[in-house]
This record gives C-alpha cells, structure tokens and sequence, in this order.
C-alpha cells in the first residue's frame, strides 16, 4: 500500500487545489467508497484515527516532582547530615518535616489530576461513511484516508478532508481557528497560489477534525487522520514545549541556593576557625551540625506547601481548579494576560442584539416589546427561518433549538421580545420555503393566514435591501427610494464595521403568492423592515473585571482568529483597546522578527487573524521582555500557547486539549474567575514572604547566637535539639497560621511583583537582619549572664531557649504588614494566629516543664522570674521593630514630599 508515500507526495500541491480525479488517484479511492477489507489493511498501515495523548501522570511522578523543591533537597541533605553523625533525633525531626511537606503536595497534584479526568465525559464517537456504495455508520477512529465522509448538521467532523459536494454547507470552526461565526464551505477548486500557502481559516474547501457541521450537506475524501490532522499537528507541539520553571520556582530555587551557599560557607568557616582555636573535631563537627540546623528554616517548606494547597482550595471554590501546586502562586505575578476572544471575553454563541428599525434602535433582552413595527420585524425573525423547537421554558435561553447557530439566535432573540415561533406557525402554517444557499444569500418562507398568505425574508442586509420596494415606518408603509436606500446602506455598513453580522427583515403579502416563492422574480416587491443585529455577546462581568486588573497593574492583551473588525469592537467596548488602530494581523506577526516583535508587543493590545504558532511567538515575545504571562483559551488552537505560557488558563466548556496544556481551568467559564485567582495569587505570595521573613529571622537570630559564642569562646547557648523544637514547634503554628492571613486591603491595588524580584527584598532583609542581630547578641549577653550568675549551664540554655520563643512568638503580629504599626492590624482578622501563638507558647513551656521533654532537649524547669526576664526581652524586641517601621515610614513620606516639591 503506497498510501502514505503518494500522500507526502501530493503535500508538494495542496489538497484544495486538486482536482477531482487528481483527489481519487491519489488517495487510492473511489466514487462508491472504499472497500471495507480496504480501510481494515490501511488502517493497520497508518493507524488509527486519534491523537497521542500525554500519558496520565501517575501518584510517582506526582511524588518524585514534590523532591524538585529545592527546599526540600536542603532538608533532605541536613537530614542525611544528622543521621550520619547518628544525631537520630534530629534526623527523625527533619524528616517529619520532609514528609509533611511531600505529603500535602502529593496530595493536592493527586486530586486535581484525578478531578481533571473527571471533567471528561467518556462518549466513543462515531462518523458515518460512504463504503462499498453505501452509507455506514462507523467508530471515528477507524476512519482512514481516502474514506468519504457523509455531513450533515449537527455532526462532528471527525477527520480533515477535502470537499467533493457541498449542499449550504457551513461549518463552526472556532476550536480551530478563532472565528466566531460559521464558515460557508464550497467544493469549488482553489486556484493556485503564486507564492506561500493559505492560512486554515481561508480553505473554503476544507473541513477539519473537531470543527461541527452547523448547516447543509455534504461529502468529502479524507485526507488526514490522527496527529497528521491540523488538529494533531497542534497538539503536537505541545509536546515540542518544556516545562518552564513557575517565577516562584525560581525565586525559590535562588533563595535556596543563596542559603546553602550561606550555609556551607559559615559552618566551613566556623569548624576551620575552631580547629585552628584548639577545639576537637568531634566538637566542631556537633557544633557545625547545630549551625546548618539553625540556618536552615525547616518550617519554610512546609509553609510554602501549605499556602499553595490553601490558595488552591480557595481558587477551587471561586470555580476553578489549579493542575499543579506551585502554579497557583504564579497567578500573583501575572503582569500580562493574553486572552482569546470567543468562548473566553465573549460567550461563544450568537444572539440578537437589537433591532433597528427606521426610527429606533431596540435592543433585544428579557423585556417584551410594544412598538408595532419591532414587533413585525421580530415575527419575520421568528417565521423566516428553518429552526425546530424541540423544547420550550420559561426562559428562552433553556430553550431546545435545532438549526443554524444564526437562525436559533433569530428565535430566541424574538421569544425574548414576546414573539414565539410555535405560536405564530400554529397561526401561520408553513406552505412552502427557499432554502439559504451562498449565491441567494437569504432564506424566504411562505406562510398562510386566515384570508391571506405572508413571504418572509431574512438573509444579507444587502441583498434584502436590494429587493425591496418599500419600507415600514412608524407613519406606515413608504415607497422604496433612493434616500431611504442610502441611509439604511450607511446602518448596514457602520454595524458590520464595528463586528455585528447584520440581517435584513423583510415581508411580502397577497392573495396569489401560494407557493410562487420558486417562481423567478416573485421574490421581489418586498415591504423592508429592519435590521437584526447579530453577536457574540460579550461576558457579563468582562467589562468590571478587566477594570479591576488594569487597576492591579495587569495589561490585557487580545489575540484572536476572528477578523480584524469584530476583534476591534469587542476590544475598544472592553477598554482593551483605547484608540481607531486596526488589529495587528497575523500575516505581519509573520514578518517580524524575534527582536522587532518583542520590541511592538509593547505597544499592541489586539491581534486577529492569529495561527497558532504566531500566537506562540507572541507569548513568547512578552516573556523575553520580562512578562510574567498568563493566556487563556478554550480551542485546540490556543493549547500551546496555553502550555508555554507561565499560567495557561482553560475554559471549562473548552477542548480537553487545551484542558491538559493549562495549568489553570476555569469550572465556571468565567473571565471574573481568573482575576480573582490572581487576586488568592497575591494573597498566597504576601503570605510566603511573612513566613520567609518569619522564619529566616528566627533562623538568622540563632546563626548570630551560635557563632558569637564561638567567637567568644562560650559554650554552645543553644543544643541541635532546642533549634528544631524552635523553628519547627514552637514558630511551627505561628508560620501554619501566617498561611491562611487574610488579604491586605490593597493587595489589588499594587503592581504585580516583577519576575526578578527577590522573595526577600532589601526591606524584608533589612528586617531579618535587624531582628537577627539584636536578638543574636541580646541573647548571647543574657546567656552569658545568667551563666555566669547561676553557673548552671542546663538552665542558661533553657532561658535562651524560651527568650528566643517568646521573641518570635510576639514579633510575628509586627511583620505581618511592614506598611503599617500593630496596633493598626486587627489581630482577631485571624484569630488562627492568636491561638498558634497561645499554642506555641503552651508548648514552650512544656518543653521547659515537661520531664521527659527535659531530657530530650536539655532544658529544666524555670522560676517566676526567669519568666518575667524573658517576658521583658520579648517585648523589647517588639518595640524595636514597631520603631524601626515609624522611622521608615516618615522617611518615605518626607522623601515623596521633596519628590513633589522638586
């Protein structure tokens, strides 16, 4: 079988441009179909009709990815550290917290895996083919080249093929390509290019895979199964894309890497410095493991997990589902959302909008209408169509309609304004019809009354206005002239510029027009009504939330495969687009280089006419200007996008294609969804950064503690055992609770953080140092003083031991916000935070008090007054930072004031 061969062979002429007998030859088929013995042998030889399908991550890989945190790699080598110098204690400790970490992370990727798969409703399609002489019905994926496919409205085209009979054949291709209306098909011959090649949305005689038949018949010959489709050819560059790296993976992964690098380079120096001082090995060597203990913030890890599980459990419930645990972060840092337009900005389906008539212009909602002259035109948008009514309600739109996506909006739209096409054909039965076809650009319906009969016309505005004779004002029926002609042209023009697809209404009654609707020339002297005014209805809550992010700081981009005029409207109405500049056309995204095209996504909100690849390119363009860049789409056509973007956003009424390249799915359909997304984005980042400076100012406090006293020759003021029980129980509850921290109320009223910010920036590290020293060296001055006073040195490390918990239990209420002072922040906003406090302490004292607990920490029990001196201590600390934020805010507004005055 040469199938394949010949079929690689004809790629040098496109399929669109062969003629008949050329498509038979080559497809090695013929008129009556393929023999069934046939299509079995060249199936087996090209496969089945379906698309590879990424395999189902299992609950491994979801517990292998959980060790790419680079956090938990430091974790697991000081746990590796501790067991090695059979410090067991601390290695069951740290191990805990690996294990707790994995575990909520494993669990969450798990169940969102899982939910996804439930999202797609199992169906085996099937296909009906021509074979053997005779229709058959068939499983889809046991087309193959060379089948001819049977169309008819309503069907799914399961392959792409080449059109050899067309019958009014429309078909939606928005997966595919963007355009939001219906596309006329014809099998008519493509004359040849002289250079280049059609884009997809101009083969007229081409239907492909996943686009729906929505009018008409037809036949065609398959040309292309499975990945070799446009739609696999899509999806095939999914699997041309790596996963990128999340901006908070990043930020994470340069922390990390900065602390151990910090890490190595002090515990090095430090049991370098000891040797050298006359310190034995053994000692040096417990003493570096108690630094590396201390520098690292074990508690962070589980934190940051946990923010992330609460973010997407809060994202959840908003109506959308997060596909991976670290994504969830990234939508706080979008500074760029490139959107589709239909099925995303817009609803995806037509409606009529208004009817204009010679004096007004009424738009069509849940109201019925009273002016006699809207009422006309809506019985003729009613009547003058071919739509079933399978199923009435209360509300149309729960309406069961059969027919041409334009010709149900007809219905519905009139059932809104009072006008039900069951009751008018029970008043008016059909006599006869003349079907649309593309060349008579109008549909006409015949209707008899009780004394009379009633032609109907709906078709092109221009065609309707072009056999008319009159017109119906509010001042009754005027004779057609050329003023009349020429207002109604310019209404015709100014809507289809701004994207509307525009009707003309008209009617025709008399005796003697009983089935003389296919009698040439009897479709002339019509009374002209109206226009209908037909859209893709733009989401409801669009407008507001696209405010909303330009507020926040997020620019929203267009990109589109509709045309230039209708992606120009929805922009401008959107505030997307603020002037008359055209969209830029994918042809010209073309012809611009990498750089020319990085340096005029800058200054461009709006792309129609977009492929796949050039919306690709765009994305691409954004990122390497430095955008954090979330895109959102439904079709096959926006999947790679989707997939290289940092937060690819699918709408859950979408393809399961662009489902599994999104990291984001919006259960709801909603635009509104994904900003508040961004907003529990925001909120889990702020979140991360009070826990790092939390814990790294614990941490950093204890680095100070223990090198001081090696530089002075003291004991170690606090054991291996004290640090973990600090960073991992005791400040354990307080980071667990920062977690849930509500949001700030201007948590959307400042820019999104840029990509190369830092998680701790020179604020939050001036913070961590501040307290780290201050609480260092107080505490290293109260050890040495409490040892030198008691000469117990068990009970000096336990005062250290609680000073240090009381410390970072008390200043957790002053990093919540640097912006402000305490006593501004409610501290019942999260009373989970008042009782970790409460817990922690509880459990310091325990620590302290409990025998068993004694032993294993080394501490003993402390005095009434021992407690008052730490009580002090804390306090202080407090009060110093309080300070600290007074000083830095007046200094920031005394330098806006000589900012302003300059």
């Amino acid at each position: 079988m040469a199938i394949r061969a010949r079929t690689q062979k004809n790629m040098q002429r496109p399929w669109s441009e062969m003629t008949l007998e050329e498509l038979f030859v080559a497809l090695e088929t013929q008129k009556d179909g393929l023999e069934t013995l046939v299509a079995t042998k060249r199936r087996d030889l090209v496969g089945e009709n379906a698309f590879p399908e990424e395999r189902q991550r299992g609950a491994l890989h979801v517990l292998i990815r959980q060790f790419e945190n680079p956090l938990v790699l430091v974790l697991v080598g000081a746990a590796a550290i501790t067991f090695f110098l059979r410090d067991y204690t601390d290695t069951i400790v740290i191990g805990a917290a690996i294990i707790i970490n994995v575990s909520i992370g494993l669990f969450q990727e798990y169940k969102a895996e899982r939910a996804l798969a439930a999202l797609k409703a199992y169906m085996e399609p099937t296909a009906i083919v021509f074979r053997e002489g005779r229709e058959h019905t068939i499983l889809a994926r046991h087309i193959v080249p060379g089948d001819m496919l049977i169309l008819r409205a309503g069907a799914k085209v399961p392959a792409d093929a080449r059109l050899i009979e067309a019958i009014e054949l429309e078909v939606n291709e928005s997966t595919l390509t963007g355009e939001t209306y219906p596309v006329a098909k014809t099998d008519t011959l493509l004359r040849s290019l002289a250079q280049g090649k059609r884009p997809v949305a101009d083969l007229k005689n081409t239907i492909f895979a996943g686009t729906v038949v929505t009018q008409g018949l037809g036949r065609a010959l398959v040309i292309a199964t499975g990945a070799h489709t446009e739609f696999g050819r899509i999806a095939a560059l999914l699997h041309t894309l790596p996963d990128e790296r999340t901006p908070l993976q990043e930020k994470l992964r340069c922390l990390s890497s900065v602390l151990a690098a910090g890490i190595l380079f002090i515990t090095a120096a430090v049991f370098v410095f000891g040797i050298v001082h006359g310190r034995s090995i053994v000692e040096m060597f417990t003493m570096s493991v108690a630094l590396a203990v201390s520098a690292i913030p074990e508690g962070l890890v589980v934190a940051v997990t946990a923010i992330l599980a609460v973010g997407m459990q809060r994202i959840l419930k908003r109506g959308a589902l997060v596909r991976r645990l670290v994504a969830a972060e990234t939508l706080g840092s979008t500074t760029v959302i490139c959107t589709d337009k239909t099925g995303t900005l817009t609803e995806g389906r037509m409606r009529l909008a208004r009817i204009v008539t010679d004096t007004r212009e009424t738009r069509i909602d849940h109201t019925h209408v009273a002016d006699r002259t809207v009422q006309k035109a809506l019985e003729i948008a009613a009547l003058g169509n071919t739509t079933v009514v399978e199923k009435t309600a209360d509300d149309p739109d729960a309406w069961e309609l059969v027919g041409a996506p334009t010709e149900v909006a007809l219905v519905r739209g009139a059932a809104h304004g009072g006008i039900y096409r069951s009751t008018l054909l029970v008043e008016r039965p059909l006599i006869d019809i003349v079907p649309f076809t593309s060349t008579r650009k109008y549909v006409m319906t015949l209707h008899k009354q009780k004394t009379t009969t009633t032609l109907y016309a709906v078709g092109a505005a221009e065609r309707i206005v072009a056999l008319a004779t009159a017109v119906l004002t509010d001042r009754g029926t005027k004779p057609w002239s050329a003023k009349f002609r020429e207002a109604w042209m310019e209404k015709i023009q100014r809507y289809a510029r701004d994207g509307y697809r525009v009707l003309g209404l008209a009617y025709r009654e008399g005796d003697g027009l009983l089935a003389c609707a296919k009698i040439p020339g009897c479709e002339g002297s019509l009374t002209f009504v109206g226009l209908a005014i037909i859209e893709d209805p733009i989401r409801e809550d669009v407008a507001d939330v696209l405010l909303e992010s330009r507020r926040a700081g997020v620019t929203t981009v267009m990109i589109t495969g509709d045309h230039a005029a209708t992606a120009g409207y929805v922009a401008r109405t959107l505030g997307i687009q603020h002037d008359n500049n055209e969209a830029l056309d994918g042809a010209y995204v073309d012809e611009l280089g990498d750089d020319a095209l990085r340096d005029r996504v800058a200054t461009t909100t709006v792309y129609s006419r977009v492929s796949p690849e050039q919306k690709l390119r765009i994305v691409q363009a954004w990122q390497a200007r430095g955008a954090v860049v979330a895109v959102t789409g439904d079709g096959v056509n926006d999947a790679p996008a989707l997939k290289r973007a940092d937060i690819g956003v699918a709408v859950g009424s979408g393809t399961d294609v662009a489902k599994e390249a999104s990291d984001l799915v919006l259960m709801n359909n909603s635009f509104a969804t994904l900003i508040h997304a961004i907003r529990e984005g925001r909120v889990m980042y702020d979140n991360i950064r009070k826990v790092a400076l939390y814990l790294l100012s614990d941490s950093f406090s204890e680095i100070v503690l223990v090198v001081g006293a090696l530089f002075w020759g003291m004991p170690l003021p606090l054991l291996a055992a004290q640090i973990l029980w600090i960073n991992l129980i005791t400040d354990g509850f307080p980071s667990v609770a920062l977690t849930i921290d509500p949001a700030t109320r201007d948590v959307m009223a400042t820019p999104p953080i840029a990509r190369e910010r830092s998680i701790m920036d020179t604020k939050r590290l001036a913070i961590v140092l501040l307290v780290s020293v201050v609480t260092g060296i107080g505490n290293l001055l109260l050890f040495q003083w409490w040892y030198e006073v008691t000469g117990d040195l068990v009970r000096a490390r336990t005062i250290v031991f609680a000073s240090l918990s009381l410390d970072s239990l008390l200043y957790v209420f002053s990093i919540r916000t640097l912006r402000t002072t305490i006593w501004r922040v409610a501290p019942w906003n999260n009373l989970w935070l008042v009782a970790a406090v409460c817990g922690g302490f509880l459990l310091t004292v325990i620590g302290v008090a409990l025998p068993a607990l004694q032993h294993i920490l080394g501490t003993t029990a402390l005095t009434i007054e021992e407690w008052g001196i730490v009580a002090v201590f804390g306090i202080g600390i407090v009060v110093m930072i309080e300070g600290c934020k007074i000083i830095v805010r007046l200094f920031n507004r005394e330098h806006k004031t000589l900012n302003s005055k300059s």
